[in-house]
């Protein structure tokens, strides 16, 4: 077990501080899987709950946490933040894959969304402690990614228009999820690709 210190003003970890948070993340996540397959009022209600204890569980589980000293410390935090998230969407499409679109399985897609967003938001959108050379490259990932997603999105959306098949696979709901998020991404850390592109042709005819 990690002891308890102040040493120097860092904060050092008690894994037993963590048990509380992590319990109530792990329970909110739990609660999930007892959604009823109709919108009642139960289903509001556990969903409801489900992100409230997510809220509380997350924040706390941060302040708990001790801040990395070292920018290449603060690097692999939010890398594990930016995995762990994106670990969360994916299992958030899997289910919807999987559960033909449904009405739980889409509200769990969501809620992991909103999840996912809330843990990659510090570090997508800090540029206070980034230079000018960070930024871009901060930028040219994020381009990436939500080019990467809005593909895999068009890709699920071309699958289900030119299937034999009538089934209902979840595609279409997929691909959906995929195109908010990546929407979601592009507005959220203000990655602006008309100015990177005009900026990227004046360089050319110079």
């Amino acid at each position: 077990m990690i002891i308890v210190e102040e040493q120097n003003g860092k904060k050092e970890v008690d894994s037993w501080n963590l048990l509380m948070p992590g319990g109530l993340l792990v329970v909110s996540y739990l609660l999930l899987y007892y959604l009823p397959q109709e919108t009642t009022l139960r289903f509001w209600m556990i969903f409801v709950v489900s992100v409230l204890m997510f809220c509380f569980g997350f924040f706390w589980f941060l302040g708990e946490l001790p801040v990395p000293q070292t920018k290449s410390g603060m690097v692999l935090f939010r890398g594990l933040l930016f995995a762990v998230a994106a670990g969360m969407f994916a299992f958030g499409l899997y289910r919807v894959y999987i559960d033909n679109g449904s009405y739980p399985s889409m509200a769990v897609c969501t809620l992991m969304l909103i999840e996912a967003l809330v843990m990659i938001t510090p570090g997508v959108a800090d540029k206070a402690s980034m230079n000018p050379v960070e930024i871009e490259k901060r930028n040219w990932y994020l381009r990436a990614i939500v080019a990467f997603m809005a593909v895999i999105g068009f890709w699920f959306f071309w699958k289900e228009i030119s299937s034999d098949t009538t089934d209902n696979v979840g595609r279409i709901e997929v691909a959906t999820m995929l195109w908010i998020a990546a929407a979601a991404i592009y507005g959220m850390c203000s990655v602006d690709s008309i100015s990177y592109i005009k900026k990227k042709k004046g360089k050319k005819n110079q």
